[in-house]
Parts: C-alpha cells; sequence; structure tokens
C-alpha cells in the first residue's frame, strides 16, 4: 500500500531532520604566517532546554605544519548544558547518553586531540547531568593527553568551590586527580587509579 510507504518515508525524513547537529561560527581573526588571532569568534551549538549553548572564544594560536596547535584560549558563555556539548564528540556518544560521569571525565582530553593550550574557561552558569555549576573560573592547560586545571573556581548547586582538576592519558589507564574545597566544609581529594599501599 503506498501509505505505508509514504509513512515510513516520513518517519525516515523526521529522524533525519532530528539527528542533524548544526554548529555555527562567526569569526572575526587576524592571521599573520603560522600565527592566529581570535579576536572574538563566536560559537554556536545546538540548543539545549537548559541552554542557548552560545560560547565566545578570544586567543592567541600558532598553527605551524606537522605540529601541534598551540597558544592561550579562553571561552567564556552565560549558558551551556555540557552534557549536550559532550555529546558532541564522537567517542563520548555512548557516555553522554547514559551519563557516565568517569568516561566523560576521560574522555575530556579527546576534545584537544591536535592541540597544547592554556585554557582559561569563564562560564556564568553551565549544567552537567544533575549538577548546576555557576561563577565557573578555570583555567590550566589542556592537550590531547593531559589536562590539568590548577584553577578552578565555582558554584556547585549553590555551594562555592575551590579546587583543582588533573586528567592524563598518557598510559594505557587513564589517571585522574581532583580535589575539591567547599567553603566552610569538607574536601574532598580523589585520584584513580589508586596508589600502590
Amino acid at each position: 500500500d503506498h501509505r505505508d510507504l509514504h509513512t515510513a518515508y516520513r518517519r525516515q525524513r523526521q529522524m533525519c531532520i532530528r539527528d542533524r547537529t548544526t554548529i555555527g561560527l562567526a569569526l572575526k581573526t587576524k592571521l599573520s604566517g603560522d600565527d592566529i588571532a581570535l579576536n572574538q569568534t563566536e560559537i554556536t551549538l545546538p540548543k539545549s532546554d537548559r541552554a542557548a549553548n552560545n560560547l565566545s572564544a578570544t586567543g592567541k594560536l600558532s598553527a605551524p605544519a606537522d605540529k601541534d596547535i598551540s597558544g592561550s584560549l579562553k571561552l567564556s558563555s552565560d549558558a551551556v548544558d555540557l552534557d549536550s556539548v559532550i555529546g558532541l564528540l564522537p567517542e563520548n556518544e555512548a557516555a553522554a547518553t547514559e551519563g557516565d560521569f568517569v568516561n566523560d571525565l576521560a574522555g575530556l582530553p579527546d576534545a584537544f586531540a591536535g592541540l597544547a593550550l592554556d585554557l582559561q574557561l569563564q562560564l556564568a552558569k553551565a549544567f552537567w547531568n544533575h549538577i548546576t555549576i555557576a561563577k565557573a573560573d578555570i583555567s590550566g592547560k589542556a592537550s590531547g593527553k593531559v589536562i590539568d586545571l590548577p584553577k578552578v573556581q565555582c558554584e556547585l548547586n549553590g555551594m562555592p568551590v575551590t579546587g583543582s582538576l588533573r586528567i592524563d592519558k598518557t598510559s594505557p589507564k587513564p589517571a585522574y586527580a581532583f580535589e575539591v574545597q567547599l567553603k566552610d566544609h569538607l574536601c574532598l581529594l580523589y585520584t584513580s587509579p589508586s596508589p600502590p599501599d
């Protein structure tokens, strides 16, 4: 029956439209040899129910042939849904849908493959799983193997937090270390894999 074929075609078309991912970029750059000055870059990621997912980027990068892109990059946003951003990374699609915190962390260096950056991140508000992050000011270094963030300041679900985060994928088994200090509360230190006895 031609109606069954029409219904199947419409269902397939709806799936293609729903699965399409659009990322917008508006660039103001200055190029000089291998150097790139990002005066103002606006990145528009797919919206979610929780955030518009618009980011601004500024910085200076060096992109010599046959070497990692290096330099400094500052990212800022009024509101970003980290679950939807992590879901854009190919190796993290399953982890993002399952809400697997450790796999999300393990996949973060993959987002910086081919890069060696001094990184600064300022987020007015961000969402990750069931956590609301506000007033985030994070800085450190990021590459495809190691993310080292010695300065992490933010509010987690309304509670002021300072700390640090390190994800090291230079060995076959990724290692994580993060320290969190909650204002006037406890101090948490997590290291994986566990140190030897």
